[in-house]
């Protein structure tokens, strides 16, 4: 099976799920309107017991998703973000670059100072 394929199959199997809550969700208002209430309350009091319908299906695709794709999506997402801050100011960029590196230096160079043996004097 290739990606996209599987792509095309996921975005079915959402889809799917969307489909299933709306019926239960119907039947569940069905039910109400059966027992005597108007349309309206019944619709809400079924949405009401069911519970949050984006959270639920946030579950699921956290469920569906493997771990590692997930991660995948996250940096794609950093470097998108980190190009789109790069475009906009370049100048900034470069200039925090030698700041960033160094206290690093000297971190590591007082991390070794600390590690190495002194010999006596």
């Amino acid at each position: 099976m290739s990606l996209l394929s599987w792509l095309k199959r996921r975005r079915l199997d959402d889809e799917d799920f969307r489909e299933e809550i709306r019926a239960h969700l119907a039947i569940a208002a069905d039910e109400r309107r059966a027992s005597g209430e108007d349309p309206k309350s019944a619709q809400l009091a079924s949405l009401k017991d069911f519970g949050n319908v984006s959270l639920t299906l946030e579950a699921a695709r956290t469920v569906w998703t493997p771990w590692w794709l997930d991660a995948l999506h996250d940096q794609a997402s950093d470097v998108r973000y980190a190009i789109r801050a790069l475009a906009k100011n370049p100048a900034f960029a470069l200039a925090r670059r030698p700041d960033v590196r160094w206290p690093c230096r000297i971190r590591t160079t007082s991390t070794f100072a600390i590690m190495t043996p002194h010999s006596p004097v």
